[in-house]
């Protein structure tokens, strides 16, 4: 399983609009949201793909500026270079 952490960013005037949308879409979980404009999700999925189609889906939400992932974490066994090879 992965997990990424993701900072969304709307204008002011939509941060509890797009928090709300974020909340309603099953893509993500929301943690906080700030006036300046600032949404915290993590996303999660069994592999990269899944992830990055979730954070596709969520760039696509009206009113966001923005969504980037800011760490990620996978449960997968990292054996060295030869999975950076597959």
């Amino acid at each position: 399983m992965n997990i990424s952490g993701v900072v969304v960013r709307t204008r002011v005037e939509n941060v509890n609009c797009v928090a709300k949308k974020l909340s309603q879409s099953a893509l993500c979980e929301v943690h906080q949201s700030d006036p300046s404009g600032k949404i915290i999700i993590t996303i999660e999925g069994n592999s990269i793909k899944d992830e990055t189609e979730k954070l596709k889906q969520i760039q696509a939400i009206a009113g966001v500026l923005s969504a980037d992932m800011a760490y990620a974490y996978s449960d997968h066994d990292y054996v060295g270079d030869k999975d950076l090879k597959k």
